[in-house]
């Protein structure tokens, strides 16, 4: 059970993979959530998959209610999908329930925090933190997600964030991380044109 208030929340978003990391003001973990109800095509059934993914971010949100939200900005690599705007609806769709709930929200991209840690920590020192998260199971998207919680801290820094805070994150986050449970769609009556 969550014991306080997320000061930060970090979102890395993705069909697959969306992960969401709450902080308290310290800069600790506090809730880590791989979510798994996500819009995963344009087809008939996007209005279903529209409404788990309101219902699910929603309630994500109304228990943490963070000052700030970070999400990273969704970036393509090679062409013939359609990943991008996927991502991109329900990037804004989460915009939207940031407004409704009064939370603030930024979106980054990729490069601009991962630079910011480099900067910090040396060029190699996210991979290693990767490749430490792993030993505990901890999947990439997880770390990402920690790093933004972190980067929005420091006010679009990683300032007063250190090693032994990154590494005592990656173990709270293993014992804190939960697959959501899948939300039933409510069946929307058709009408009759």
């Amino acid at each position: 059970m969550l014991k306080s208030k997320a000061y930060y929340v970090g979102i890395d978003p993705g069909v697959a993979n969306y992960c969401l990391v709450g902080i308290n003001k310290f800069g600790k973990v506090i809730y880590t959530r791989m979510l798994v109800n996500t819009i995963k095509s344009m087809s008939q059934d996007n209005a279903y998959m529209r409404d788990r993914y309101r219902r699910a971010i929603f309630s994500v949100l109304k228990v943490l209610h963070p000052r700030e939200l970070i999400v990273e900005s969704f970036t393509v690599r090679g062409f013939g999908t359609n990943l991008i705007e996927l991502v991109n609806v329900m990037i804004g769709s989460l915009q939207a329930y940031c407004s409704v709930l009064g939370i603030q929200e930024h979106t980054v991209m990729p490069n601009s925090w991962k630079h910011s840690f480099a900067k910090q920590f040396g060029k190699e020192a996210l991979k290693k933190l990767y490749d430490y998260a792993r030993t505990y199971g901890i999947p990439p998207h997880v770390v990402d997600a920690m790093c933004l919680a972190l980067y929005l801290k420091g006010n679009r820094s990683f300032l007063g964030t250190n090693k032994t805070l990154l590494n005592s994150n990656i173990k709270i986050a293993a014992t804190l991380i939960q697959p959501e449970r899948k939300i039933k769609p409510k069946r929307i009556k058709k009408t009759k044109s």
